[in-house]
């Protein structure tokens, strides 16, 4: 291998390299600030729980336990988070699957820390365990479909555009309304769905009627 070979390979793998390492930096700017709001959720979900287990009156030691314990937790559920792929999503386009994610990802932390709690040392109550469990995924999962769950709240019966009827309301149909709903400067605006299935009408579809 001549010197203007071995040059322009280190090049490449130099440039290969930067490539990697701005992808990831890329990613992590747009995982880093969930990871800080799930360890925030997680600390209200458990605090807000414990304070309602004692109504208001919390023992000093429990506090004390609480604290001690809320890295632990913080560190199980980002862990679980991570394995279940819910950091590197794209969420605006989030679905059933990414939902389902968000419940494995609870249970697997859920399970961790009460196996943790029942075998080791038991630093907060289960009940707080089991409830915190629960409500910190209300959390999470509202502020990751956010914009979807606005993005379905966005017709507006006096909203300028060409109004469309949308044959069926299967998946392809639904995926329309979606798409729709999603991108008002489209001009698009789904008024009604027509579906032979008599089981459909009268119901609605991403808020559309189905007729």
């Amino acid at each position: 291998m001549t010197s203007d070979s071995m040059v322009r390979s280190d090049d490449a793998e130099k440039a290969g390299m930067m490539s990697r390492l701005a992808s990831t930096t890329a990613r992590m700017r747009i995982d880093v600030p969930f990871a800080l709001l799930d360890a925030f959720f997680v600390s209200v979900a458990f605090g807000l729980i414990l304070v309602l287990r004692f109504d208001g009156a919390v023992p000093e030691h429990f506090w004390r336990q609480f604290i001690t314990s809320l890295p632990m937790i913080i560190l199980i559920t980002l862990a679980m988070n991570w394995l279940w792929g819910l950091y590197g999503q794209i969420w605006k386009h989030a679905s059933v699957l990414e939902a389902r994610r968000i419940i494995l990802a609870t249970m697997s932390t859920a399970l961790i820390l009460t196996a943790i709690m029942v075998v080791g040392t038991r630093l907060i109550p289960l009940s707080v365990v089991g409830l915190g469990s629960l409500l910190d995924p209300l959390l999470a999962g509202d502020t990751r479909f956010q914009s979807r769950l606005f993005a379905l709240r966005r017709v507006q019966s006096d909203q300028p555009g060409l109004r469309v009827v949308v044959l069926g309301a299967g998946e392809s149909g639904a995926s329309l309304v979606r798409e729709m709903l999603r991108s008002p400067k489209a001009g698009l605006i789904p008024i009604a769905m027509l579906d032979d299935d008599p089981r459909t009408h009268g119901r609605h579809c991403l808020g559309i009627p189905v007729v």
